[in-house]
């Protein structure tokens, strides 16, 4: 009996000391709880969501170190959060482990920057930071010894203000962290170097999927993105960089100190970038380790595209596999860089972007790019989240393309297929309906026989016989309003987008 009572009274005092639940996740709502959204933070716990309505709110904010959510009920483009004196709009300093969240606001009309972050593992999504000026560094974003993500945002028309030898006047990372800087458009940000996006002893940073177009620096390097000091072991992947200007290194500057690794740099589209040297690319200092793989870099300019300095050492970068070409009289490849063209891989070629001229750098099916990259350490997405490898060319080996966009012309042409059945089925008139589905037969069975040509043949057929048949007051009845898919102008079917 005895130690069965002690058996008891020890479970009554296990039960006894178990903790209690934690409290759960409280919503404060802005303005129904409270009148301003940092009175909401300051009665907030970790875990709770600081929940705001539509309207323009008054900054600066701070998160106080504290895991929340700050977000918004009905997104960036009705919500704002407006102004900050001394300090930036919104600050978040995060701990170890722990992650604030802040999404779906305008922040603008800061005067020591838009947003800034430090610690722990921040996520910063589908905000609009724009219209910041700062004296420091970071316009729009300065994330500072950071493991911070920062993704899906647009950072524009942040620059720098009442000094200079500021840098990263869209988005500034530096120091040992891990930011991730994915499928953002950082776009008219200015600063002293680095105007879009500064990457300073930035350790292990990544830059994927982003559009980097129209940032400039106001004297110093690096127009669209700008690497520089000890421990820049980034990674520069899957972006499009284009209309930047810097002094020099319009799209890319990168500065290596002696010891250090330097970029990689993967997958990338840089087009009509300005600077001289290195309109595309500059690269300095011991930048022999530094990986420049799988590239498209066009530029308009008589400036070199792909500059590799001499100052400091000879040997060039390890430059694979990237399609470098002026159109504007500049040299493709220059510096220790200059006797790559037509070794390993590199080659200068018009890339036959579907339309470049309004944006669009999708690649043509005939263009060169396609299955000219290497495989090794490329990005396994390209910037639209394509799974690469594909056999672009069909010729039975799946091969990375250059740039950043993997043209799947398989998909492209099955998804037309789809599409085009969808028409064929709410005609009416069947000697029609027979003759198309004969056309798309044949180009089913072309792409399906890896015959990307035919299967374009057939589908330019299939729309001529659309136009002609329908919706011109010929008696058929039928109008379809087939116009033809925007994606198969990446076949390069010009009968099939003439309509």
């Amino acid at each position: 009996m005895a130690r069965l009572v002690l058996c008891i009274l020890a479970a009554v005092g296990a039960i006894a000391f178990i903790p209690a639940p934690a409290s759960a996740a409280s919503t404060l709502n802005v303005p129904g709880d409270y009148a301003t959204i940092q009175a909401a933070i300051n009665a907030a716990s970790p875990g709770d969501t600081v929940l705001v309505a539509p309207g323009t709110y008054a900054g600066p904010v701070d998160f106080q170190a504290k895991a929340i959510t700050l977000a918004s009920t009905s997104g960036r483009n009705v919500t704002t959060i407006s102004g900050g004196s001394t300090t930036p709009v919104v600050t978040i300093n995060a701990n170890a482990g722990e992650q604030p969240v802040l999404n779906g606001f305008t922040i603008t009309g800061g005067s020591n920057g838009g947003v800034t972050t430090s610690g722990g593992p921040a996520l910063i999504e589908n905000n609009s930071i724009t219209n910041n000026a700062v004296c420091n560094n970071g316009g729009g974003v300065d994330a500072s010894f950071s493991s911070a993500t920062i993704r899906d945002n647009v950072i524009s028309g942040n620059y720098e203000s009442g000094c200079s030898g500021d840098f990263g006047g869209g988005v500034s990372i530096g120091g040992a962290g891990s930011v991730q800087l994915l499928h953002n458009v950082i776009s008219g940000n200015s600063a002293t170097e680095g105007g879009g996006v500064s990457l300073f002893a930035a350790a292990a940073a990544v830059v994927d999927s982003n559009v980097i177009s129209d940032n400039n620096t106001t004297s110093g390097p690096g127009g669209g993105i700008w690497v520089v000091n000890g421990q820049s072991q980034v990674s520069i992947t899957n972006n499009v960089i284009t209309g930047n200007r810097g002094f020099p290194g319009g799209g890319i500057d990168e500065s290596v100190p002696f010891g250090d690794r330097g970029a990689f740099i993967f997958n990338n589209t840089l087009v009509g970038n300005v600077a001289s040297p290195g309109s595309a690319i500059n690269m300095e200092g011991f930048d022999n380790q530094a990986n420049i793989v799988n590239n498209i870099l066009e530029s308009s300019t008589s400036a070199s595209v792909l500059n590799c300095d001499t100052l400091y050492q000879a040997q060039p970068p390890v430059v694979l596999n990237n399609d470098a070409i002026s159109t504007g009289g500049g040299t493709a490849y220059a510096g220790s860089c200059s006797g790559l063209q037509g070794k390993n891989g590199n080659f200068s070629a018009d890339p036959q972007f579907v339309n470049g001229a309004a944006g669009d750098y999708h690649l043509q099916f005939s263009s060169p790019a396609i299955d000219a990259g290497a495989n090794t350490s490329a990005p396994t997405l390209d910037i639209e989240g394509t799974t690469r490898p594909l056999d672009g060319n069909f010729d039975g080996v799946a091969v990375t393309d250059l740039g950043a966009f993997e043209l799947a012309a398989k998909g492209i042409v099955l998804a037309e297929l789809a599409t085009m059945r969808a028409i064929v089925s709410q005609l009416s008139d069947p000697t029609l309906v027979s003759t198309l589905d004969g056309k798309l037969v044949d180009a089913e069975n072309a792409i399906n026989a890896n015959n990307p040509r035919r299967a374009c043949r057939d589908l330019s057929s299939f729309v001529r016989t659309v136009k002609s048949q329908t919706g011109t007051g010929n008696g058929h009845g039928d109008r379809s309003g087939y116009r033809g898919d925007p994606d198969l102008r990446r076949l390069n079917c010009p009968a099939a987008t003439a309509v």
